[in-house]
């Protein structure tokens, strides 16, 4: 029970099962043991990143850094974070920093490939993955040097590209998903279906891979083949593919485009519309504001998609790990929410709002 370094590999443990909140505590556990102990300073700071609990983890990584300014992993984390919150500039910054310390780190390098590409740096972020491949030809640098390519709408080249990084790790799952979505970008739908089918069969406890080949199946209005892998997805990894099944309902009920372009669009601008909302759901004193949960959306018009930005906006921050969403839909006239989730209907917001004895779980 005294040891960090167990203590630590079981917080780890339940951080690779999506058990966050376990992992944190945990990871807290090891450092009241030792305080500078690297792998639980830098786990607490991971942790509290992919609860989406921005403010505590620049403030944990911050004392990481503090105690141990010379782990490269920590500021290759304190990047990761700043990067989450799409600081991209803050992100290069602190990538530029971890290389500082460690010329050779891996992560390091293909983050700051990355973050260039977020600023739209092209050239720069070509040049310094065609150094980090010439130093070090891993499957994690040509995945950022086609991603890069991917960007900038190089489909062939991309392609290129993540089949070298396929060569050099046949199973790397990056690679294969990157590969598919290319395919499916340059509507190559026989090509995207049998890579992903290559990519299931060396990779068969993926649940992303099922939710790509779904997608597959989606840009070509194949709606039933489509829900078919959302749901074998759901069974193999419950808490990564739920979403997916939900926004192709949403989207197809909707009449919107179902392009693999134009998703990847919206689909971006839900995450940049969710990202303040989480902030302000899980802000911590004095940063809180009171109710900073309960989201409205409205319009002075019918018909202008409030229903589809509400379904999908609840979907965006229900795939966030430990997130539940409940969306209620205020329009007690002529609801359209049970229609576009395909359900029956049943007692809803008057019933709870008239009948004392019933409670929302009941609705």
């Amino acid at each position: 029970p005294q040891s960090p370094d167990i203590l630590a590999s079981l917080a780890w443990s339940y951080y690779d099962q999506g058990r966050y909140t376990e992992a944190l505590f945990t990871f807290g556990q090891a450092l009241d043991i030792h305080d500078r102990y690297l792998d639980a300073l830098d786990g607490r700071a991971t942790a509290l990143r992919s609860l989406c609990r921005y403010a505590d983890a620049e403030a944990a990584i911050g004392e990481a850094v503090g105690r141990v300014p010379h782990a490269c992993r920590l500021h290759v984390e304190w990047g990761m974070l700043l990067d989450a919150q799409d600081r991209y500039a803050d992100a290069l910054e602190r990538f530029d920093r971890a290389l500082d310390v460690d010329p050779f780190d891996t992560g390091a390098m293909v983050w700051r490939i990355r973050e260039l590409g977020n600023l739209e740096r092209f050239a720069e972020a070509e040049e310094a993955a065609h150094v980090a491949v010439e130093r070090h030809p891993a499957a994690s640098f040509w995945v950022a040097y086609g991603s890069l390519y991917a960007d900038q709408d190089r489909g062939e080249d991309a392609l290129a590209a993540f089949e070298q990084a396929m060569e050099l790790d046949p199973v790397s799952l990056e690679a294969h998903e990157w590969l598919i979505r290319v395919l499916r970008r340059l509507t190559q739908y026989a090509e995207a279906e049998a890579a992903a089918h290559r990519a299931i069969e060396r990779l068969p406890s993926e649940a992303s891979l099922l939710r790509e080949l779904g997608w597959v199946y989606a840009d070509q209005d194949l709606d039933e083949r489509a829900l078919a892998e959302f749901r074998r997805a759901a069974e193999t990894g419950p808490g990564d593919s739920s979403g997916p099944q939900f926004v192709a309902g949403a989207l197809r009920s909707a009449g919107t485009s179902t392009s693999a372009m134009e998703r990847s669009r919206i689909a971006e601008e839900f995450r940049l519309i969710k990202r303040p909302r989480l902030l302000n759901a899980f802000a911590s004193p004095p940063d809180d504001i009171e109710n900073g949960n309960l989201i409205m959306v409205t319009s002075a018009l019918p018909g202008e998609g409030k229903t589809f930005v509400a379904a999908n906006l609840a979907m965006s921050i229900a795939m966030e790990v430990d997130s539940t969403v409940l969306l209620v839909d205020a329009d007690v006239v002529q609801p359209s929410i049970p229609r576009v989730l395909g359900l029956q209907p049943v007692k809803g917001l008057m019933d709870v709002l008239t009948e004392s004895n019933l409670a929302f779980g009941d609705a």
